[in-house]
């Protein structure tokens, strides 16, 4: 096995076709791209799903991918506010309805279609005229690269997967097109280039990339077929571009808070996207320039930059075209990373501009370097890589496992990202471990001090620990940043009634309800019931004090009786009436009083003689009522 890797490594470092073909079968180069992917993400089958995208996407409405109707607003309608990728969303939709929503199922398609897009690529080699041998071995660099790691074990990741998938599909049937004369060739790449579209708007430079190969392969053919596969793509286009603006009308601001400093912020993230390439180091789930050490970076880009000067290519055309791939498909993320003001230059967005640079490495002429042994001494290096490079993928995609390890590493990786911040508080809040949610929601205000959800959430921290003044300090800051945020105002009213501050928590749920916003029903209620005991108590003190006094009459002993009564103090309450009935025997209402405090404390007899005497004292009482009580208690008729 080790003479045929080395067959393999020499043939793609050399460029020759001299080595013997290692794998004559026909499917014997998918086996092994399948063997490969399935060792390095196989285990990523047993995880969960991460905090970010996911959720959005489709955790928290599982329901709607359950149901075959949701596909028509899936085409017509944005996902996470800023995209309008349908095909994406509704991959989803085929993994929950295989596995009824659990993770597996998710992750196994991500490997399967990366699995697809890695054997794409190795037929484009092919088309390419490069020698099989060549092509597999960059195939199989492409397939267990640790910079694609985001791509395939990120659940969400898979949207430039899927759009290597289908534009690879798109450009294989152009060639063939090209090749054939085939109008159904033309008809389906052009169906691929259109659900391109649908899966991420990047795809809208396929066109460009059918036209590069063309002037460089076939620049002395007819253009008439170029020019019918371009006519209809801007056909297929225009309607689309209307669509999407109809549903997202959002476009990056390309110039918007210093186009210097985003011109600057898309090259240095073009030279972090070439040199991970090379040495997938500094990896990290939310990369950002600030985060990162540009210059191993530049050392290895001016590396190679002299490699390709000093060396030269084997085919200059495989390789200009390798590099024209390489910048287009990479273009529109670096201009996208850029412009949001977020900086974020995420390494799934490589997985498609990664194969251009691979076609061009497999051109460089290393013939120069035969002598003194190099051949060997490069073959055994591009096994070391390729090794390394399954390992490091293998490892690195531990870091998806779950929601722990992902926020653990998002923190690591991309110190100065808030994001991970504020996921890792409401987690380890979940875990009742408040003291460290804390210390992570006090490191996001210091990253971003005017997010008004933070201040929430640490504010329902500190609830929890029941440190509700500074829970109150935290909504209020909250709705200073949101005041028009009817939840934010609800929060502060818990607060607010557990600091006993009852007029203001009645205040600020008044004030939430009219902003229109829905009250928890059981937080309404326990308030409402505290604003009434606070009233009894009132009551309480005021009538206590009347009784007390010499001045006591039956409506004071009344009234303290209703108000211990309310406070569920019933033998005190009826000893209150017993006394204001003593002083006003047939007064009604003291009897009707005193009859509830009999049931109160489970005396139904008692209560049902004061009951039996108000009619006749004028005081109306339902009759069906008194009979049901004597016919429980056994009383004979007209007792």
């Amino acid at each position: 096995m080790r003479a045929h890797l080395l067959h393999l490594s020499l043939a793609i470092m050399t460029g020759t076709s001299s080595s013997r073909n290692i794998l004559k079968g026909g499917y014997g180069p998918f086996i092994l791209l399948f063997a490969a992917i399935a060792a390095v993400y196989g285990r990523a089958l047993a995880y969960d799903f991460s905090p970010m995208d996911e959720h959005w996407l489709f955790v928290k409405r599982m329901n709607a991918f359950f149901d075959l109707s949701s596909i028509r607003a899936f085409f017509t309608e944005s996902v996470l506010l800023n995209y309008y990728r349908p095909v994406w969303t509704t991959s989803f939709m085929l993994d929950v309805l295989i596995g009824g929503g659990r993770p597996w199922v998710f992750h196994l398609m991500n490997a399967v279609y990366h699995f697809a897009a890695s054997a794409l690529f190795f037929r484009l080699l092919l088309k390419l005229n490069l020698s099989k041998n060549v092509s597999l071995l960059a195939a199989l660099i492409f397939a267990v690269h640790p910079v694609h790691v985001h791509a395939v074990a990120w659940i969400p990741g898979r949207n430039d997967v899927l759009l290597a998938l289908f534009g690879l599909a798109s450009l294989l049937l152009f060639i063939s097109y090209l090749d054939k004369k085939k109008a159904m060739d033309l008809v389906l790449s052009l169906f691929f280039f259109v659900v391109s579209l649908f899966t991420k708007e990047s795809a809208i430079v396929i066109p460009v990339i059918a036209a590069i190969y063309f002037f460089i392969f076939r620049q002395n053919e007819p253009q008439k077929s170029l020019l019918a596969f371009l006519g209809a793509c801007i056909v297929v286009t225009i309607p689309w571009l209307l669509l999407r603006h109809s549903i997202v009308p959002v476009y990056p601001k390309l110039l918007e808070g210093g186009a210097l400093f985003r011109i600057k912020d898309a090259f240095l993230a073009l030279i972090v996207f070439t040199g991970k390439i090379f040495l997938p180091a500094g990896q990290s789930v939310m990369p950002t320039m600030e985060d990162t050490n540009v210059l191993p970076f530049a050392v290895i880009v001016i590396l190679f930059l002299g490699a390709c000067y000093y060396w030269g290519f084997v085919n200059k055309k495989v390789a200009v075209f390798g590099f024209a791939w390489f910048i287009v498909f990479l273009g529109i993320p670096l201009l996208s990373g850029s412009a949001k003001g977020s900086w974020e230059h995420y390494e799934h967005r490589a997985y498609l501009p990664a194969m251009g640079l691979l076609i061009a490495v497999s051109q460089l002429n290393v013939r120069k370097l035969q002598f003194l042994g190099a051949p060997r001494l490069i073959s055994g290096f591009v096994i070391v890589v390729i090794a390394a490079f399954g390992i490091k993928a293998f490892v690195r995609t531990q870091i998806y496992e779950d929601a722990r390890t992902f926020l653990k590493a998002g923190i690591d990786e991309a110190p100065h990202t808030p994001y991970f911040y504020q996921a890792m508080g409401e987690l380890l809040t979940s875990e009742k471990k408040y003291s460290e949610a804390i210390a992570c929601y006090d490191r996001y205000i210091v990253l971003n001090p005017n997010k008004a959800i933070v201040y929430s959430d640490r504010g329902a921290t500190y609830a929890f620990m029941r440190d509700f003044r500074k829970a109150l300090e935290n909504y209020q800051q909250a709705i200073r940043l949101e005041p028009n945020r009817a939840d934010f105002l609800e929060y502060r009213a818990t607060a607010e009634f557990s600091l006993g501050m009852l007029d203001s928590a009645a205040k600020d749920m008044d004030v939430m309800k009219k902003m229109g916003g829905h009250a928890d029903p059981r937080f309404e209620q326990t308030l409402a019931r505290a604003l009434e005991i606070r009233g009894y108590m009132n009551d309480y003190k005021k009538y206590s004090a009347c009784a007390a006094s010499d001045t006591a009459t039956h409506y004071s002993y009344n009234m303290l009786g209703i108000s211990l009564f309310m406070l569920n103090r019933y033998r005190e309450a009826l000893h209150n009436f017993n006394i204001a009935i003593r002083q006003k025997p047939n007064e009604p209402h003291y009897l009707f009083n005193r009859g509830m405090t009999y049931e109160a404390l489970g005396e139904t007899d008692s209560a049902y003689y004061d009951y039996n005497k108000l009619p006749a004292l004028g005081l109306d009482f339902d009759k069906k009522v008194l009979e049901e009580m004597r016919q429980k208690l056994g009383f004979p008729e007209g007792k």
